[in-house]
Formats: structure tokens, C-alpha cells, sequence
């Protein structure tokens, strides 16, 4: 009776050690998430020259969920006279198929005015991040830059 007892009470004892790892991952996996969503979100558009030959600063931060801004700053820059060029600060985990494809061609666009496009990655440039980094004319990168894709995009003609 008491081995019955004593086995018992070390399967609850795994039990509660495999519950506790579960818990500690999912929480890990969590807080990774609202990080990523918390501090890679949106863009915005700097100028890093001022006067008649300016270089423009794009960043494209967190998931691409949406074009629109991007676009908004890709216009701009190609609009204006002053801007010689764009610097795209790319740090991104990727997104949806829908926006990264509308920014890339907005940037090949950009690239169609005679306009200079560079791309700096950050920690991460990774799917979409690494589709819209296709049409620059020099793409900077660190050793320690997490960069590539494993989607597969159709193109119907």
C-alpha cells in the first residue's frame, strides 16, 4: 500500500513539473508576442539631409499588417524634388502577403523616377521584410541579421 502510495504521489509530482514547464513556455512565447507588437509597429519618415539634396529615412517597423503609411512616405519622397533618395531602415518580422506586395512595387515605382533606394536591415528582415528589400539598389546588412524567406508568392499574368 505505501509503494502504491509513494508512486502516486511522484506522478503528481512529474505532473505538476510538466504543467509548470508548459505554463513558464507559454508565458515566455507570450511575452515575446506583445513585445514584437508593442515595439515593431508602424512607420514613419525622417529627413537625415536637409536642403536640395536630401536623403530620406523610411523605417518599416513590426508586422506588416498594412501599406498605406509606407506608401504615404514612398509618395512623398518621390514627389518631391529634394529628395535625391530613400534609406529604407527595414526591422520586421514580416507579415501579410497583400501589403508587403503593394509596398514592393510602390518601391520599384520609386525606383522607375531615377531615385537612389538603399536598404538598411535591422535585427530582423525577415519574409516580407526580405521581399521589400528586393528592389533596392544596395541592401545593408549586419552578420547578425536574421534575413530570408520560406513563403512562396504566385504571380498571375
Amino acid at each position: 500500500m505505501s509503494e502504491a502510495l509513494s508512486e502516486n504521489k511522484k506522478r503528481n509530482r512529474n505532473l505538476l513539473i510538466v504543467m509548470a514547464i508548459i505554463f513558464v513556455a507559454f508565458g515566455s512565447f507570450s511575452a515575446f508576442l506583445i513585445y514584437l507588437f508593442l515595439n515593431f509597429a508602424g512607420s514613419d519618415i525622417e529627413s537625415v539631409i536637409k536642403g536640395d539634396n536630401q536623403i530620406a529615412v523610411i523605417k518599416v517597423e513590426g508586422i506588416i499588417d498594412s501599406s498605406d503609411e509606407v506608401i504615404k512616405h514612398i509618395n512623398e519622397c518621390a514627389n518631391n524634388k529634394k529628395v535625391k533618395g530613400i534609406l529604407l531602415r527595414i526591422n520586421t518580422p514580416g507579415g501579410g502577403v497583400a501589403p508587403s506586395q503593394e509596398i514592393y512595387k510602390e518601391l520599384v515605382r520609386f525606383k522607375n523616377t531615377g531615385k537612389k533606394l538603399v536598404v538598411s536591415m535591422g535585427s530582423l528582415s525577415a519574409s516580407g521584410g526580405y521581399y521589400i528589400a528586393a528592389p533596392a539598389d544596395k541592401i545593408v546588412a549586419n552578420p547578425g541579421t536574421i534575413t530570408g524567406s520560406i513563403g512562396v508568392i504566385f504571380n498571375f499574368t
